[in-house]
């Protein structure tokens, strides 16, 4: 392994351990098990080079709307997993709020600033971890 890959490797396994370790003082049971299949899901995609950006890139540049579907079908996939297993935990549906004018106009600002940085800050946080 590279000297840089290694420093890089040792930091992410630091700052997940500071994370973890914040987490656990928190008095949620669920949230270290959550951070943990978040950090795997995020591997994964790592590892599968996926991204949403790049779906969309793909039908702009050449015409192909696969990647846009599973674009698509992948969350889908996810909230009907996430939906019911939420539902199961007692007072997990705290997250959920109305929709309204101030998340519209939040949206639209994201938005814009996406195009405007040329490309969503987790893609960008992508990139720079890999390198």
């Amino acid at each position: 392994m590279s000297r840089p890959h290694a420093a890089g490797l040792a930091l992410a396994a630091a700052s997940s351990a500071a994370v973890l370790a914040a987490l656990a003082m928190l008095q949620d049971p669920w949230l270290p098990a959550v951070f943990a299949v978040a950090l795997l899901l995020g591997a994964a995609f790592v590892r599968l080079d996926f991204g949403f950006a790049g779906g969309f890139r793909a039908l702009l540049e050449a015409g192909d709307s696969r990647p846009v579907g599973a674009s698509l079908v992948i969350p889908a996939i996810a909230a009907l997993v996430i939906v019911p297993v939420s539902g199961l935990v007692p007072g997990y549906g705290r997250f959920v709020a109305p929709v309204g004018v101030q998340l519209l106009l939040g949206a639209m600002v994201f938005g814009v600033g996406m195009q405007v940085a040329n490309g969503c800050g987790s893609g960008v946080l992508v990139a720079a971890g890999q390198g």
